[in-house]
């Protein structure tokens, strides 16, 4: 979920069969040795990722990852508010001002502005924020890797808002 953009945009960049040839053999350095540790410490071949997957997404009561306690949908939320603080309205309303950047014309001697790549590359933390506040089971743990990207966001809309003003 969190990559999902960042692959579209390396399709557009490389086209559909470099990036699928780039793909296959980043996935075959990468997965061939993993599966190769986990399978000689299981004892049989597995997809640990799969089975995370599988294992929290059931929606039943009582199933799961739910037996280790279940948060309401704006858990993340609050827990934003805890951890980013200030930087917390401008990650939410990064999208806006990034479109509203596209409707500002750049100064004189300033590159014209490309927000509209930016917002495609950070839509990834939103997709993240998403799917994990839709599952019923929570932990603030599962937002650590969407970090980067949600302070992007925040760090872009803070420039675009200074820019545009």
């Amino acid at each position: 979920v969190l990559a999902a953009p960042l692959a579209i945009d390396a399709v557009v960049a490389l086209g559909l069969r470099r990036f699928v040839a780039r793909a296959l053999l980043a996935g075959a350095l990468l997965a061939a040795p993993s599966a190769a540790v986990d399978g000689y410490y299981y004892g049989r071949f597995v997809l640990p990722w799969l089975n995370l997957l599988l294992y929290n997404r059931s929606a039943a009561s009582g199933e799961g990852s739910q037996l280790y306690g279940v948060e309401p949908w704006h858990f993340y939320l609050r827990n934003l508010c805890l951890n980013l603080n200030l930087a917390l309205p401008a990650l939410l309303l990064a999208p806006l001002l990034l479109l509203a950047g596209r409707l500002v014309p750049a100064a004189a001697g300033e590159p014209p502005p490309r927000p509209g790549r930016a917002a495609v590359l950070l839509s990834g933390g939103y997709l993240w924020l998403a799917f994990y506040s839709a599952i019923p089971h929570k932990e603030e743990r599962f937002l650590f890797p969407a970090y980067p990207l949600f302070l992007l966001a925040a760090a872009l809309a803070a420039s675009e808002a200074r820019r545009v003003a």
